[in-house]
């Protein structure tokens, strides 16, 4: 069995071709930590842009940084390539155009004593603005805040075990993830926005595509195949309702139709039977009002209040995205 060694923090970052400057963004927050007892993994998924290169050269100057280049194969392949090559006791997970601040490791390995996963609040980077999400209501740990990303945590390893992400979900692979490590453990949030997430408007959840209805159905039942208790049931609902508004906004919203025909889709989209019971079963307090509103017109099969909601909310997005 493998040894890792105390008090070392793995941190893992997946790179592929985000922006020269984000990566070295990134970079410089990483080598800056006052916590030093770190293993810093950039595993190059195949970058095309020079990444690569930016990586090798990070490496040259500081011993704690391991380089792995390899053909692309997406973002769960690079994690667990990551988990298996890493040797550290703990595991935090940092995307390659995010950046933390440099006390953030310091203070979640502070706070992981007494649990097994530590979860901490954002925050979310638009082009000329900041938005600071809090973890006030992180302490439930299968908020969907919680279950939806592997950033803004730190991981005990022997939490994960020999749990890795599944290589056939492009979609809330870190939700399968969370949905199978989370269980049975100790857990631990934190009022910290020392993570900082770059909200791209490009990125695959929140752009078209003809396939996505499919590849969200896969990770329902990836999810779904679990041995999932009452708590992690109820977590499920709301996990299921969370995709249902994604595919509204993404998926049927974009296509071009009459107005008409989409409310006929996101009516057609309730009924199958994935969504159905979740969307009977999802309960007001299981979801946020701007989240989970929706839902509930679809619960109650006002269709064309979802569509109508949904529309304002992803033009509001469109417009943080597209301001500075």
């Amino acid at each position: 069995m493998k040894e890792y060694e105390k008090d070392l923090v793995s941190i893992i970052v997946p790179v592929y071709n985000v922006k020269p400057e984000y990566l070295r963004e990134c970079l410089e927050s990483l080598v800056k930590q006052s916590y030093k007892k770190l293993e810093i993994m950039l595993i190059d998924d195949g970058s095309t842009n020079g990444n690569g290169d930016i990586c090798d050269q990070y490496a040259y100057h500081d011993e704690r940084i391991h380089v792995i280049h390899k053909t692309n194969a997406g973002v769960s392949f690079s994690r667990n390539v990551g988990l298996e090559k890493s040797r550290g006791e703990f595991v935090c997970f940092v995307d390659a155009d995010d950046y933390i601040d440099l006390e953030y490791i310091s203070r979640m390995r502070q706070e992981i004593i007494n649990a097994d996963i530590v979860c901490t609040g954002h925050t979310k980077i638009f082009p000329n603005q900041q938005e600071k999400h809090d973890a006030h209501n992180y302490h439930y740990k299968y908020n969907m805040d919680v279950l939806g990303t592997v950033w803004g945590k730190l991981y005990r390893r022997e939490i994960i075990g020999k749990s890795r992400f599944d290589i056939e979900l492009t979609h809330c692979e870190d939700v399968a993830f969370n949905f199978e490590v989370l269980k049975g453990a100790r857990y631990h949030y934190v009022f910290d926005n020392g993570y900082f997430y770059r909200y791209v408007m490009n990125s695959a959840v929140h752009k078209f595509d003809a396939e996505m209805l499919g590849k969200y159905r896969k990770v329902i039942q990836k999810v779904q195949n679990q041995s999932l208790d009452q708590d992690q049931m109820a977590a499920y609902h709301t996990f299921v309702c969370t995709i249902y508004r994604v595919l509204v906004e993404n998926y049927i919203l974009p296509q071009k139709k009459k107005v008409s025909e989409k409310i006929s889709d996101i009516r057609k989209l309730a009924s199958l039977e994935e969504f159905r019971e979740s969307i009977q079963k999802i309960q007001r307090n299981d979801m946020s009002i701007t989240r989970g509103l929706p839902v509930f017109c679809a619960k109650y099969k006002l269709y064309f209040l979802t569509y109508f909601i949904v529309n304002v909310r992803k033009y509001q997005y469109k417009l943080y995205s597209k301001r500075g």
